[in-house]
């Protein structure tokens, strides 16, 4: 059966939570201020989610954590970074018109908006990407024919015109602060990359289940830093997913 996901503010629970009757558990994402902080599956009956299961699950999902925050609210925020980056963001894409019209809406209400939109159409056998490329003035259309994902990455990497190039997939739909947050870590030259959380639009079919349960794009809510010097630099799956990741157009380069 489907699984539900839905999304609460820890600091504002619903007494109830109320989904489809047909899904018979929930994907619940927890946020603080907006930033998700934790994830955990409960119960759904009769189209309700199991409340107090939930909140059992929230506490276990927040305990070690509930310190950190309250020296945070005391500290104030850090101070954010003076400058950051001109940024390409880049949409490789492959006869799914659809999925990319979606992903388009969402990147052209990012805040901040980025330097560049680029959409890279590997091998197409239609001209539907152009066609829906057409649709977003702000939007660059680059085709690349050699087949494969690697390949429309590269052409975007050197297509771009900007320091940083920022990479979501067809089917994503980033968040607005999505772009924000991404490029944050670039205020450090040292840093040559970044990654972030992907969660599940949806767990409606089984291949979503699948997916989410044995590969998920998702690699934990805490930051973490990777040093090449201290981790392995091949094992970039430990580190994250190219649907929410962006690099320094000078690794080519180096």
């Amino acid at each position: 059966m489907p699984t539900a996901v839905v999304q609460i503010e820890i600091d504002q629970v619903p007494r109830i939570l109320s989904v489809a009757d047909r899904h018979t558990r929930a994907l619940v994402i927890a946020r603080r201020h907006g930033r998700p902080v934790g994830g955990f599956y409960v119960s759904v009956r009769d189209g309700h989610v199991d409340m107090p299961r939930l909140h059992a699950e929230l506490a276990r999902a927040t305990r070690n954590k509930t310190w950190r925050w309250k020296v945070d609210d005391y500290l104030g925020a850090p101070p954010s970074a003076a400058t950051r980056p001109e940024c390409t963001v880049a949409i490789c894409t492959r006869e799914r018109p659809d999925d990319l019209t979606r992903a388009l809406q969402a990147v052209c209400a990012l805040r901040p908006q980025p330097a560049a939109i680029l959409v890279v159409d590997n091998h197409p056998a239609t001209s539907r990407t152009r066609e829906v490329v057409d649709g977003f003035p702000i939007v660059r259309y680059v085709r690349e024919d050699r087949p494969g994902l690697d390949a429309a990455r590269n052409r975007a990497l050197t297509e771009a015109r900007t320091p940083v190039v920022a990479f979501t997939d067809d089917d994503a739909v980033p968040e607005t602060d999505w772009l924000e947050h991404l490029l944050r870590p670039f205020a450090d030259p040292r840093v040559r990359c970044s990654t972030g959380l992907t969660l599940p639009l949806e767990l409606e079919t089984p291949a979503q289940e699948w997916f989410e349960r044995y590969s998920p794009f998702g690699r934990g809510f805490e930051r973490r830093v990777f040093d090449g010097t201290r981790h392995d630099p091949v094992a970039v799956n430990l580190v994250g997913a190219g649907v929410y990741m962006a690099v320094r157009r000078n690794v080519l380069d180096e």
